[in-house]
């Protein structure tokens, strides 16, 4: 049972179109999105959201001065920690997010200050993450 998409939604659908599941425990920190429960349980599904942990963001958060060739979002709650942290350096590099979620939040903070764009990995893994990184850095320096 892989998912079309990497992300709440994907594994949802998989869920219902794979499994005759009619109730679960979803495992989930306390900051989570609400598409996985409102999903199955638009389908009769009984989910049992249980918080084990949740993301407390950094207070002081020291930003290397320097002039990465790319710079990775591996969630829309790093994105908010990173923002909301004060005055970011203007990076002139890709901005690359693990999924679409992560896209969207990156896409709302940077509006003000700009990049050199805003991509999504073609995989949510890491390995699609930093090749996007190199091929992007690679298209740049043609």
């Amino acid at each position: 049972m892989i998912p079309d998409a990497y992300d709440a939604v994907g594994l949802a659908k998989r869920i219902l179109l794979d499994t005759q599941i009619t109730e679960l425990i979803h495992w989930c920190g306390l900051r989570r999105r609400p598409e996985f429960g409102e999903r199955l349980g638009a389908a009769g599904v009984l989910v049992h959201e249980v918080i084990v942990y949740d993301t407390l963001p950094e207070t002081d958060i020291t930003v290397p001065s320097i002039k990465p060739d790319a710079v990775l979002f591996y969630s829309p709650s790093a994105v908010e920690a990173l923002f909301e942290g004060g005055p970011l350096p203007q990076w002139s590099c890709p901005l690359i997010a693990i999924g679409q979620t992560t896209a969207d939040a990156l896409q709302s903070a940077v509006a003000p200050f700009g990049s050199a764009g805003i991509y999504t990995a073609a995989s949510a893994t890491p390995e699609a993450m930093m090749e996007m990184a190199v091929n992007l850095n690679e298209f740049a320096d043609d």
